[in-house]
């Protein structure tokens, strides 16, 4: 996977799997200085974003 420019930086992103109806969120950890999966959610579960306050969706909106 390609890295956003340097002077860009994304704190936060998705990937969704339609087949499996799956979506694995990933985060910026400073410490590790790089992305980590903080959580794969499926079925009914809710995703709750970490940089938009407020933001939650259930999986089942990303998919319908």
């Amino acid at each position: 996977m390609q890295h956003p420019a340097p002077d860009f930086v994304v704190g936060e992103y998705w990937l969704v799997h339609p087949g499996k109806q799956v979506v694995e969120q990933y985060w910026l950890d400073p410490d590790l200085e790089g992305h980590e999966l903080i959580g794969m959610f499926q079925g009914q579960d809710f995703i709750e974003s970490k940089q938009v306050s407020g933001f939650r969706i259930p999986v089942r909106a990303v998919f319908g």
